[in-house]
This record gives structure tokens, C-alpha cells and sequence, in this order.
């Protein structure tokens, strides 16, 4: 019974402002007619802001524990109100108004103080308008209602307690909403899981239990998010993927009717030698840029089930394809193939894969410069028993900052201006985590003999027969990158 006293009178103008939170109607009800009674047993006067059932589980209650109701409420010192009404009236669209809150509030509490002794003049104010605030999503709203009661009791004598079912903050964004609420609040009761245990060393051991379970949820809730990435990733890549195709396809057919003119312009007798040798030249490029587009319509044109591929042939096949541009910065190319590296995966996607890995590595060279690439017999840097192969591409470029290789895997982000679209490598991450692979990079922007960046590859052997997801593979790897 000394709960309400001491809450109306221990601050300096009575008032004080605590919040309920609960799962189970009856433990609200049990609580807050202890917190009524309290005053109303002291000489106090009571007011309920609550729905029709409420206020009758509350009034029986109060009943059963000794308060003699009819008395007080022939008095006036026990009032109630109707939550949706009261918020109709104070609340316009939902959001509380300051002038009439406090014509509304002024006039409650004014009837009930009138009621009181002359040396007991103290309310204690249950109250549900902030929950049916909520119930509609207005949290904001609610919050904003608790400022105005704050307002109000530097004032008044009041103690105010608000209910507040803990099933409002169910969700993982919600908990930026609940302490903006226990902001509101001088004190927070927690709900009865809580309140029931008798010992400390009880509530010490359900708060330990509590700590588990948050942190348990907190690594679902990653595990859950990384697998919507990958939901996603996979989703964007296939659609990247369908688009590209379509644009190469779309090329070819002109080009086809192009190198068809230029066989036919070149048949010419009337031309001139010099007309015929740019006319000679001119097809040469056609037929390369013809080339690079039906290996575009490769990369798209995948098989059901893996397949064997040999590593060491699809590299040698992309650096044939680059030999050009190649000749072109005078970069020379390291070739040290130690096993043919084959695997069972998809081959259009690895060709795409080691054609972004060697095409980023000549950028990065510039010129005069030099690229190494690597096949070997290894084992799993996350398990040592996995056996497998790997490859690695590595340039003599400038480096890359240890800032970028953080977020060089992110899909749109690209150290190359506009002319990147930041979708080469963390395309790349996917195909290599298809093929349950993993994928490190290791750079150094020091001038000095070992400027450059290496991207090391590793793909397991017969990875079709095992029983891990590509996703678990992914986190594995992930850990992998290092400076």
C-alpha cells in the first residue's frame, strides 16, 4: 500500500511519471490496482483512462482487495474515462494537441483533487491512450503524448503510470522505439516475467537468460539478414546476367550484317589497294568485336548440372582474348600452370569470372607492367582437410587502399569513376561462391618490389557431391579477406 504514497509524495510537487510494460491483461490489472488502491486507501483520489473491459477488471480488482469502490466513487474520488473518447478530445488526426490535452487533463485531475482531504491532495492517474495509440502505429504520436503529461506534472501532484503491452516492440526495429519510451518515463516496471521471481538471485538468473536469448536472436537475425543478401545477390546477378545477353544479342545481329558488307566490299575489283587494305583492317576489328560478343552470350548460356572444366584451358582462353589490349600497355604475362586445375562447375561462368579478375588486373598495370597467373594443387583455408585448387591472378599495379579492399566486393562500388559500374567483383564473389569456392585479395600500395595486388581463388573438388550450401561456404570466406 505504501507504493502510490511514496510515488506522490516523494518528489518535490508530488508528481511522478513510471510506465508499465506487460504480456498478460491480468498482470496489468494486478499491478495497477495495487498502484489505485494505494492512493485511494491513503486519502488520494484515482482517475482511469482505460477501455470499458479494463476499467471493470480494474474496479473488481480493487474491490477484492479492499478499497470500498461505491464509496470512493460517490465521492469523486475515483474517476473514470473512456480512452477513445478522451483521446478523441484531446487529439486531432491522431496527433495530440497541446491547448486542448490540457484543458482536458487540467479539468480531470481538477475534479478529483476537489474530492480530497485538504492535507491528502495527490492523483494517481492510470492511463491507456498511449497503447491505443500504438495499437494504430502512431508511436510518435504516443511519445508525444507523454511529453505533454510531462509537461503538466511539473504542476500538478500526480503520480501518472501508462500500460504499454510489450507486444508493441516485437519486431528488431523496435528497440530504438522502446527507449525513446522509457525515455518519457522517471520509472520503468518490466513485464512479469520479471516482477514474479521473489529472490534476487532469481531475477539476477532470468536477466542472465534474458542476455542469451538477445544475443541468440541477434546472430539469427544476422544469419537471416546474410541470407537475404545472398537471396538478393543472386536474384540481381541473374538479372545482370539476362540483361547482358540481351545487349549482345541485340549487337549481333548487326554485326553479322556488317561482316557480310565488308566480305562483299572487299570482293571489289574497282577498289584501290589502300581502300581494300582498311577495308581488310576494318573487318578484322568487326570479326573481334563479334567475338568478344558471342563470348558475352557464353558467359549467359549455362548448363543445368556442373560440368569439368579445366581451369588452366578457360584462362588461357580469356588471356587470348585480352591479347590485344595486352600487346597494347607491353605487359608481359606469367604463366605457371603446376596442375591443369580441373573442377566440375559451370564454364561460361568461370570464364566470366577470371575474364573480370585478368581485365581488372590490366587496368590496374597500365604499362610496362606485368601479370602473374597461377594454378596449383591446394587445401581449404577454412578446412585444411578440404583438398582442391587454386588459382591466383596478380598484377605489379599501384595497389589498393586498405579502405577500398573493405568495400571491393560491395555490388556498385568502383574506384574507376564513371567509367565503372562496381559490379565486376562482387559479380565475380558470387560465381566463386557458387562453385563453393572462396576468394581472398592481398595488396600493397608501398612502392617497392611486391607493389600490387594478388586475388587468390579456391575451388574444392568434386564440390557437387557435398552437402554444404554455397551460403555456408560464403560466410567461411568471407573472413578470408586480409591486408
Amino acid at each position: 500500500m505504501a507504493e502510490s504514497m511514496s510515488l506522490i509524495s516523494r518528489y518535490g510537487s508530488g508528481a511522478n511519471h513510471s510506465v508499465q510494460f506487460y504480456s498478460e491483461d491480468q498482470f496489468l490489472v494486478e499491478t495497477t490496482s495495487r498502484f489505485l488502491a494505494a492512493a485511494l486507501q491513503g486519502g488520494n483520489a484515482a482517475i482511469v483512462v482505460a477501455d470499458q473491459a479494463r476499467r471493470a477488471s480494474i474496479a473488481q480488482r480493487l474491490q477484492a482487495i479492499g478499497v470500498d469502490l461505491p464509496r470512493v466513487r460517490s465521492l469523486r474520488r475515483y474517476i473514470e474515462f473512456d480512452a477513445e473518447e478522451t483521446l478523441s478530445k484531446i487529439a486531432v488526426d491522431d496527433w495530440p494537441d497541446s491547448a486542448l490535452f490540457s484543458e482536458c487533463a487540467r479539468d480531470m485531475i481538477a475534479q478529483a483533487l476537489t474530492a480530497c482531504r485538504a492535507d491528502q491532495r495527490g492523483v494517481a492517474v492510470f492511463g491507456e491512450m498511449v497503447n491505443v495509440l500504438c495499437a494504430r502505429g502512431r508511436l510518435e504520436s504516443a511519445i508525444r503524448l507523454e511529453q505533454l503529461w510531462n509537461e503538466l506534472l511539473e504542476t500538478q501532484p500526480i503520480a501518472l503510470r501508462c500500460g504499454y503491452s510489450v507486444a508493441t516492440f516485437n519486431q528488431e526495429t523496435d528497440a530504438d522505439a522502446l527507449l525513446h519510451v522509457c525515455a518519457q518515463h522517471r520509472e520503468v516496471f518490466p513485464a512479469e516475467g520479471y516482477l514474479g521471481l521473489e529472490s534476487e538471485q532469481d531475477r539476477f538468473r532470468y536477466v542472465a537468460q534474458l542476455q542469451q536469448e538477445a544475443e541468440a536472436l541477434k546472430t539469427e537475425i544476422r544469419e537471416r539478414h546474410r541470407a537475404q543478401e545472398a537471396l538478393v545477390r543472386a536474384e540481381k546477378g541473374a538479372a545482370l546476367g539476362r540483361l547482358a545477353a540481351s545487349i549482345a544479342h541485340e549487337i549481333n545481329n548487326p554485326l553479322n550484317a556488317l561482316t557480310n558488307l565488308f566480305y562483299l566490299l572487299q570482293a571489289q575489283t574497282s577498289l584501290d589497294p589502300t581502300a581494300r587494305h582498311y577495308a581488310s583492317l576494318a573487318d578484322q576489328e568487326l570479326q573481334r568485336i563479334a567475338r568478344i560478343t558471342k563470348q558475352m552470350l557464353g558467359f549467359y548460356r549455362e548448363s543445368p548440372s556442373p560440368i569439368p572444366c579445366k581451369l588452366s584451358e578457360i584462362v588461357d582462353n580469356i588471356l587470348e582474348l585480352y591479347e590485344s589490349p595486352l600487346a597494347k600497355s607491353n605487359i608481359s604475362v606469367d604463366r605457371h600452370y603446376a596442375v591443369e586445375g580441373v573442377i566440375e562447375g559451370f564454364p561460361a561462368e568461370l570464364r566470366q569470372l577470371f575474364a573480370n579478375l585478368i581485365g581488372n588486373a590490366i587496368e590496374a598495370t597500365g604499362t610496362q607492367g606485368k601479370i602473374s597467373v597461377r594454378i596449383s594443387f591446394s587445401r581449404s583455408w577454412a578446412n585444411p582437410r578440404q583438398a582442391g585448387v587454386r588459382v591466383s591472378v596478380a598484377d605489379s599495379g599501384a595497389g589498393i587502399t586498405v579502405e577500398n579492399r573493405q568495400r571491393i566486393f560491395d555490388p556498385f562500388f568502383t574506384t574507376k569513376g564513371e567509367g565503372g559500374t562496381g559490379l565486376g567483383l562482387w559479380v565475380s564473389q558470387g560465381i566463386v561462391h557458387k562453385h563453393y569456392g572462396q576468394i581472398r585479395v592481398r595488396s600493397k600500395t608501398e612502392k617497392g618490389r611486391y607493389r600490387g595486388t594478388i586475388f587468390s581463388l579456391f575451388f574444392p573438388v568434386l564440390q557437387h557431391k557435398r552437402q554444404r550450401q554455397p551460403s555456408q561456404v560464403a560466410d567461411a570466406s568471407s573472413a578470408g579477406q586480409y591486408s
